[in-house]
């Protein structure tokens, strides 16, 4: 997962929701969140909290009214959640679309208009298109710099065009589709999180059901779909 931790925001994730993980005193808190409307992604109602930050992580949550920090926030009134997710993002648009995470413009990269209202992570790639190796598209994110995480999908429009080539407005062989699934395994070693797909789109209206369902067979092993 790509990203660069910068709090534009007061959301925050809470993936890391357990405090035992993170030992520490009042005084080594980075940043204490007082008197938030904590809504913590269980689908439980909102509750009363102080949240503590050390780094990256959540280091307490609950009555905090004695601890101190290097940077406090009053959120009285103000409801904490974790960051949004969106879930079907082109953020990673190419520059001839105005840039996104390909921007050579850094404020675009930055994606404050994400940010700014919540969204913490993205999933790109989307409609079976996708940068080519999954690899090196997550090298370049992180050296470049973003400013939500991105969770990469491989694309399978990309994988069938790659195997084969411009002759692609037919069902695939049984060989092709073997070269698309070491294709895929590929992809999720090198950190993809799983398949998208564009089936009313080119190349991927002339792929058969049996290809798909061969292609996320090769997702399943890694606990996705």
């Amino acid at each position: 997962m790509v990203r660069r931790l910068t709090l534009l925001t007061i959301v925050l994730i809470f993936s890391a929701m357990t405090t035992a993980s993170v030992s520490v005193t009042a005084q080594e808190y980075d940043i204490l969140i007082r008197n938030a409307r904590v809504l913590d992604g269980t689908g439980n109602p909102w509750f009363s909290a102080d949240v503590a930050v050390v780094s990256d992580r959540i280091a307490a949550i609950g009555d905090l009214a004695a601890a101190r920090a290097k940077r406090m926030i009053d959120a009285a009134g103000l409801y904490l959640t974790p960051g949004f997710i969106d879930i079907h993002s082109h953020a990673d648009d190419s520059i001839e679309r105005l840039g996104g995470f390909r921007s050579e413009d850094p404020a675009r990269r930055a994606a404050l208009n994400l940010v700014s209202q919540g969204v913490t992570t993205v999933v790109v790639n989307q409609d079976g298109r996708s940068l080519w190796p999954i690899a090196e598209q997550a090298q370049e994110l992180r050296r470049r710099g973003i400013g939500p995480n991105a969770i990469l999908l491989a694309g399978h429009g990309t994988i069938r065009r790659h195997v084969l080539g411009d002759d692609y407005k037919r069902p695939a062989s049984a060989e092709e589709v073997a070269r698309m699934q070491a294709m895929v395994r590929q992809a999720m070693q090198e950190g993809a999180w799983g398949l998208s797909a564009g089936l009313e789109y080119v190349p991927g209206r002339w792929s058969t059901t049996s290809e798909v369902v061969a292609l996320v067979k090769e997702i399943a092993p890694h606990g996705v779909y």
